[in-house]
């Protein structure tokens, strides 16, 4: 059942970002224009479809929703105001910067071997 829930989540959070970023308005244009060009090309050649497809003399009756839908949230966007976060952010990024230790590394040089002296009793033997 968790699964389920999980996938159904997901679902619903791509959707809504889908919707959000306004990518569903193109879907619908894409279907509109499919949709024109399948009935133009009954009637006439496929470059007659396409041309009048596409050169926006024809628009069908979906594609004027998705014109004054778009009109529309564009209209939307410009009058709302855009908050002003930054007093809302600038205290959580002060609160979450972390502090910087200096750590003082031994010199080494470039043979890759540390520069202190070595020591002077010899290793130990097996």
């Amino acid at each position: 059942m968790s699964r389920r829930l999980a996938l159904l989540t997901n679902f619903a959070v791509i959707a809504a970002l889908f919707i959000g970023a306004g990518a569903h308005l193109a879907v619908l244009q894409s279907v509109a224009w499919t949709k024109m060009l399948v009935d133009y090309s009954r009637t006439e050649g496929i470059a007659a479809a396409v041309e009048k497809t596409f050169d926006g003399q024809h628009p069908c009756t979906l594609c004027m929703k998705v014109q004054t839908t778009e009109h529309e949230q564009q209209e939307q966007q410009a009058t709302s105001p855009v908050p002003d976060i930054k007093g809302v952010i600038a205290p959580a990024l002060i609160a979450c910067m972390p502090s910087f230790v200096i750590v003082d590394f031994p010199w080494m040089d470039c043979a890759g071997t540390q520069s202190r002296d070595l020591p002077s009793v010899p290793p130990p033997r097996a």
